[in-house]
């Protein structure tokens, strides 16, 4: 039988936001482990978990390989999500992003919402004053763009992912971090049963 919620929630919302020239992995990896923990079998409906996409630059978004992702939500409606995961790009398009991305990211983690930086979305973060005096999971790749743009918060690059309530907010990088996190029992008061399905049924 596939999972039912007597509420009217589910356990998470999700607003998914891709930025220009994002990258595809770390977030279809992230999406995925939502969906598959999100129903059973081969159903993939959003039952246990929802979760949409906004896009962070005008019109839709392209990933740094060229797949383009139309929204199915507008950027100003990513607030009254549990969660906001910014999927972040290649760092030469980050002056694409719409201004109002920033001070949506501000509202809703002063509303108590988990803000997520996937990839390079540690810099949207970041630019959003989110991560000032704190610890982030950084790629080495981008560790010195990080260091230069950001010097009071502490990049980790041995760490894929860092942070959790409290905090609210959660930098990390990579694929498996991807997976892990979306997986992770802070993403949302989870079951369970329901903490390690998504993870279990990807398969790298």
């Amino acid at each position: 039988m596939p999972p039912s919620r007597p509420e009217a929630r589910p356990y998470l919302s999700a607003a998914i936001v891709l930025c220009p020239g994002f990258t595809l992995t770390p977030m279809s990896c992230f999406s995925d482990a939502l969906r598959l923990a999100a129903d059973q079998g081969d159903n993939s409906r959003k039952v246990l978990f929802q979760w949409e996409y906004a896009v962070a630059g005008e019109g839709g978004a392209v990933s740094s390989s060229g797949l383009e992702v139309r929204p199915t939500i507008a950027l100003d409606e990513i607030m009254g999500f549990d969660c906001i995961v910014v999927c972040g790009g290649l760092l030469r398009d980050m002056g694409q992003i719409r201004p109002e991305l920033y001070d949506l990211l501000r509202q809703a983690h002063e509303g108590g919402a988990l803000v997520v930086g996937l990839c390079t979305g540690s810099f949207v973060l970041g630019e959003a004053g989110l991560l000032e005096g704190k610890s982030c999971a950084v790629h080495p790749n981008v560790l010195h763009a990080f260091s230069e743009r950001f010097p009071g918060t502490t990049p980790l690059t041995r760490k894929t992912y860092w942070g959790g309530r409290p905090g609210h907010h959660l930098p990390r990088r990579g694929v498996v971090a991807g997976c892990r996190r979306a997986s992770d029992p802070h993403m949302g008061q989870h079951e369970p049963d329901v903490q390690g399905a998504g993870l279990s049924s990807v398969q790298l």
